[in-house]
This record gives structure tokens, sequence and C-alpha cells, in this order.
């Protein structure tokens, strides 16, 4: 499993890296996502688009994609607009049954110029969401730049028992996490080689 916030492919090379953890990686959980990324006839993918660039045709927001096929999909958006004019945030969540296990995927990418109580509120409408029983991955960028938005994301996640992924990467700042539950975790990795994205992928192997 990957999550990745991919820039929008702004630059050189970023659709490559995308098809490549996209075929190396059971599931992949992108924030800004783009309707005109290639994918393969044996991936699916689920998006959640949030707003469409100008002239381009082009749709953004969070999607999945996967080498299983879907159960249930459900998406969700921010009640609040960033700038109070700009544009919404998504929540995609997916479940998957695998190898007879189930699998609930949400894949968050959180308000971010906004105050935060708007962030607040917009976390507390999503996790209100959260399945009550099975394997869970959480997972986005949450946009948490100042530690209050941190500890507030880690103490409902925990009341919701859920564990936190430590990555092998310290960064200043920090907007991509996963929690999980009901799974084993055996790694958890950020790639500071591939620079096709103001962020890095951080990639979870675990097994059931």
């Amino acid at each position: 499993f990957t999550t990745y916030n991919i820039f929008k492919c702004h630059l050189p090379f970023s659709r490559q890296n995308v098809g490549k953890l996209a075929s190396t990686n059971d599931f992949l959980a992108i924030q800004e996502w783009i309707s005109s990324l290639y994918t393969r006839e044996d991936e699916f993918v689920v998006s959640c688009p949030t707003f469409s660039i100008p002239f381009r045709k082009v749709k953004t927001g969070t999607a999945v994609i996967s080498h299983y096929k879907p159960t249930q999909v459900k998406t969700f958006l921010s009640r609040q607009y960033e700038f109070g004019f700009a544009t919404k945030k998504s929540m995609i969540m997916t479940s998957y049954s695998v190898h007879e296990q189930s699998l609930t995927i949400m894949n968050c990418h959180a308000l971010n110029f906004v105050p935060n109580s708007f962030w607040r509120e917009t976390i507390d409408a999503w996790l209100a969401h959260l399945p009550q029983d099975g394997a869970l991955i959480i997972a986005g960028d949450f946009n948490t730049w100042n530690s209050w938005r941190l500890e507030y994301l880690k103490e409902k996640l925990q009341e919701k028992l859920c564990e936190y992924a430590h990555d092998n990467h310290y960064l200043p700042m920090k907007l991509d996490h996963i929690w999980y539950r009901g799974i084993n975790v055996h790694e958890c990795k950020v790639d500071t080689n591939m620079h096709t994205s103001d962020h890095y992928p951080i990639t979870l192997q675990f097994s059931f």
C-alpha cells in the first residue's frame, strides 16, 4: 500500500512514477489525482473529484488505484472551501475482499488554508464514517502543518483503536500519514528518491 500526493503531475516524469507505483502496489491512494492519468486494464480506479481545471477538461481530487475490485465506495466532500471560495477537499472510502478478508481504505486530503476549527470539523465528519470492525488503513495528506492538528488527529484515531505507522524518515513538518487497524505491519518507509512532486510517497508493507 502506498499513499502519495502527486502534485497534479505538474513535474516531468510524474506520470511514469505514478504508473510504477500503481503497478507495484496492491493499493495506491492518491491525493491531487487528475482524471487524465493513464491506468492499465487490470487496475481498478475509484475517484472523488473536487475541482475541474478550466479549459483542460481535467478533474482533480482523491483516488484509489488497486489490483482488487472494490466491493463498496463512498465519497465525502468538506463543507468548507479553502480560502473560503477556492476548492473543497475530499475523502474516498473503499472496501475490498482480499484473500477472504475485509479491508477498508480511507484516503483523505484535508483542508489546508482554513482555520483549525474548519479543519477539525471536516476531520470529525469524515472519521464518523469509520467502520466499527475489520481491517482498516487511513492515509493521505492531512495538512498537519501545525502541532495542534497532528495531536488532535492522533488523539481521535487512538480513540478509534488505530495505530500510527511510523516511517523511516524524519521531516520537520509532516503532512502525510498512515494509521491502521487489524493488520500486521512489516515496514513503513518514505521514498525520498522520488522527486516528481512536492510530497514523497509513503509505502506500507502489511499482511492480515
